[in-house]
Protein backbone atom coordinates (compact mmCIF):
# COMPACT_ATOMS: atom_id res chain seq x y z
CA UNK A 1 0.00 0.00 0.00
CA UNK A 2 1.20 3.49 -0.71
CA UNK A 3 1.48 5.76 1.38
CA UNK A 4 -1.00 8.66 -0.05
CA UNK A 5 -3.94 5.97 0.14
CA UNK A 6 -2.87 5.51 3.44
CA UNK A 7 -2.97 9.23 4.40
CA UNK A 8 -6.64 9.78 2.58
CA UNK A 9 -7.77 6.90 4.35
CA UNK A 10 -6.91 8.60 7.58
CA UNK A 11 -8.39 11.71 6.36
CA UNK A 12 -11.48 10.01 5.35
CA UNK A 13 -12.22 8.72 8.81
CA UNK A 14 -11.21 12.20 10.78
CA UNK A 15 -13.90 14.02 12.08
CA UNK A 16 -14.32 17.55 11.44
CA UNK A 17 -15.39 19.68 14.79
CA UNK A 18 -16.43 23.17 14.18
CA UNK A 19 -16.74 25.70 17.01
CA UNK A 20 -19.64 27.93 16.25
CA UNK A 21 -18.21 30.74 19.72
CA UNK A 22 -14.81 30.99 17.17
CA UNK A 23 -16.85 31.32 14.62
CA UNK A 24 -19.32 33.86 15.42
CA UNK A 25 -16.32 35.45 17.22
CA UNK A 26 -14.52 35.68 13.29
CA UNK A 27 -17.64 37.00 11.86
CA UNK A 28 -18.07 39.51 14.74
CA UNK A 29 -14.38 40.80 14.17
CA UNK A 30 -15.65 42.00 10.68
CA UNK A 31 -18.89 43.09 11.55
CA UNK A 32 -18.74 46.16 9.85
CA UNK A 33 -17.70 44.79 6.64
CA UNK A 34 -20.91 42.68 6.82
CA UNK A 35 -23.24 45.85 7.26
CA UNK A 36 -21.30 47.76 4.43
CA UNK A 37 -21.72 44.73 2.39
CA UNK A 38 -25.62 44.31 3.03
CA UNK A 39 -25.96 47.95 2.68
CA UNK A 40 -24.03 47.64 -1.04
CA UNK A 41 -26.20 44.95 -2.11
CA UNK A 42 -29.73 47.13 -0.91
CA UNK A 43 -28.47 50.49 -2.71
CA UNK A 44 -27.61 47.77 -6.17
CA UNK A 45 -30.67 46.15 -5.76
CA UNK A 46 -32.81 49.90 -5.25
CA UNK A 47 -31.08 51.14 -8.43
CA UNK A 48 -31.61 48.18 -10.34
CA UNK A 49 -35.09 47.95 -9.72
CA UNK A 50 -35.64 51.99 -10.47
CA UNK A 51 -33.53 52.11 -13.54
CA UNK A 52 -34.36 48.31 -14.96
CA UNK A 53 -37.73 47.23 -14.28
CA UNK A 54 -40.82 49.31 -15.30
CA UNK A 55 -43.71 49.32 -13.60
CA UNK A 56 -46.70 47.28 -14.51
CA UNK A 57 -49.46 48.73 -12.71
CA UNK A 58 -51.08 52.03 -11.55
CA UNK A 59 -53.69 52.50 -8.93
CA UNK A 60 -55.51 55.66 -7.87
CA UNK A 61 -57.80 56.19 -4.96
CA UNK A 62 -60.92 58.38 -4.42
CA UNK A 63 -61.84 59.46 -1.00
CA UNK A 64 -65.01 61.39 -0.69
CA UNK A 65 -65.83 63.58 2.46
CA UNK A 66 -69.51 63.70 3.00
CA UNK A 67 -70.56 66.01 6.34
CA UNK A 68 -73.45 64.39 8.87
CA UNK A 69 -76.44 67.30 8.97
CA UNK A 70 -78.20 66.85 12.02
CA UNK A 71 -82.31 66.64 11.58
CA UNK A 72 -82.52 68.15 15.56
CA UNK A 73 -84.22 71.55 15.74
CA UNK A 74 -81.93 73.64 17.99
Amino acid sequence: MNQNSVANREFENDEINIDLTELFLAVWSKIHLVILAGIFMALLAFAGTKMFITPMYSSTTKMYVLTKQDSRPA
